[in-house]
């Protein structure tokens, strides 16, 4: 694990980042952009079925990000200006209005909400602090409420918001991977140093991390794909992360089109995902374990007579905490 990678060793110019976007998606600074309704394992089981969450998660309309990551895409829904006072807000108020908590089934299951704003929760750029106390207001009835910063961005005001929210609050970072030549090309501007601090200065504070890493990103072989990903786990878990989140590096950045031109990215394909998953469900790691399945439709080695029933397969698991069994169909498709 090489913790000697600095700030500068990762630097990819904004302007040769930017020259490679294509336009941005244009937005209501006061609607969010969607608001999805699902539930979440709380725990890793001892046995049986975990305790689950009813999850509400708002995808926040706001600036972009300062930092320039090669493999985000996110930026493409978000705002060239700072987040107008005000906005944030109102867009709870609009997303609340659609909320499914009434349903008998989930009002038995703890209340969590998701502040995703394609950014940082804590860049007063993105998220202004003039509205922290009616945000706080409009989720004081959430038993956890997780947003999502980067790393470097960790300071005493998460420890600020925190005591004026009714719930736990929860930040999500990106600690992407703990693969030296993938931190260099990720352009993250961010060490495992920085990332290790601020997870400390979370505990400290008694906020929870939840972490996202990242399935075969540029500069990984795709042989070492999935035995890199344990050993992210395995940091976060030091880290004390309560849940780790595994996503499969995508392309559509521009910069992710370029490496792979140049043979340092290639996409993972859904076999990889599933033998990951599998994987970590059996390590011995407490903390809870999911994989995104946003755009798993899209990744090599799926077709449409497999793709449904991966994909459930793939969710189950994410609420089971368990591995099933494989799907059992004939379609041609095979691990490549």
């Amino acid at each position: 694990m090489d913790r000697q990678t600095t700030h500068q060793d990762v630097m990819i110019s904004r302007r040769a980042i930017e020259s490679l976007r294509q336009p941005k998606v244009k937005l209501d600074p006061f609607r969010p952009i969607a608001v999805i309704h699902e539930f979440e394992a709380t725990v890793r089981p001892s046995r049986g079925f975990p305790p689950k969450a009813s999850v509400t998660s708002i995808f926040i309309t706001g600036a972009e990000c300062v930092f320039r990551c090669t493999m985000c895409d996110l930026w493409k829904h978000t705002l060239d200006t700072p987040t107008p006072p005000g906005a944030i807000p109102a867009q709870i108020d609009i997303a609340l209005q659609s909320d499914f908590r009434n349903d008998s089934a989930i009002a038995e299951s703890s209340q969590w909400i998701k502040l995703y704003n394609s950014s940082n929760f804590f860049d007063s750029r993105c998220v202004p602090r003039e509205d922290w106390d009616a945000i706080a207001a409009r989720v004081t009835n959430f038993d956890r409420v997780i947003i999502e910063n980067h790393p470097r961005l960790v300071d005493c005001h998460v420890g600020e918001f925190a005591e004026k929210i009714g719930g736990k609050l929860e930040v999500a970072m990106g600690l992407e991977t703990v693969y030296a030549p993938s931190i260099r090309l990720l352009n993250k501007q961010m060490t495992l140093d920085d990332f290790e601090r601020a997870a400390s200065n979370l505990s400290n504070m008694t906020v929870d991390l939840r972490v996202f890493i990242l399935l075969q990103p540029p500069g990984m072989p795709a042989d070492h794909a999935v035995d890199a990903v344990i050993d992210s786990l395995r940091f976060a878990g030091h880290c004390g992360a309560r849940h780790a989140s595994i996503i499969a590096t995508r392309g559509g950045n521009g910069m992710m089109e370029q490496f792979s031109l140049k043979g340092t990215f290639k996409a993972p394909n859904a076999f990889s995902l599933e033998r990951c998953f599998d994987r970590a469900l059996v390590s011995d790691m407490s903390m809870v374990i999911t994989v995104d399945l946003w755009g798993f439709e899209n990744l090599a080695g799926l077709c449409e007579s497999c793709v449904g029933l991966r994909r459930q397969r793939l969710l189950s698991m994410n609420l089971s905490q368990s591995i099933l069994a494989p799907c059992e169909i004939s379609c041609g498709c095979a691990d490549d």
